[in-house]
């Protein structure tokens, strides 16, 4: 069973001294949401038409390898034997 529901009717109620203006079949609230108190007959639980299952999985890489996860956070830098960050060479330094 959803825990929304929608309305059955359009009209309009008080509520914590608001007017709120509902639609039927447009107008979707969560079961046991304050509001409904005393008006449950004004809704429904939605019906779902097109469901479907997610599927469950990490962010893919815009790559072509499917199922390649995305690396998080940046690259670690290059560094040398002891430990210090190396810089990258330009192309018009000499080695």
């Amino acid at each position: 069973m959803s825990d929304v529901l929608v309305a059955k009717v359009s009209g309009a109620f008080q509520y914590e001294g608001k007017s709120v203006v509902i639609h039927a079949g447009v107008t979707t609230v969560r079961a046991g949401h304050p509001m409904l108190k005393g008006r449950e007959y004004l809704f429904q639980p939605l019906r779902v038409h097109h469901d479907y299952d997610v599927p469950r999985r990490g962010v893919e890489d815009a790559s072509a390898n499917p199922g390649e996860k995305r690396r998080r956070g940046r690259p670690p830098l290059p560094r040398d034997d002891n430990g210090n960050i190396v810089r990258a060479k330009s192309e018009s330094e000499e080695p």
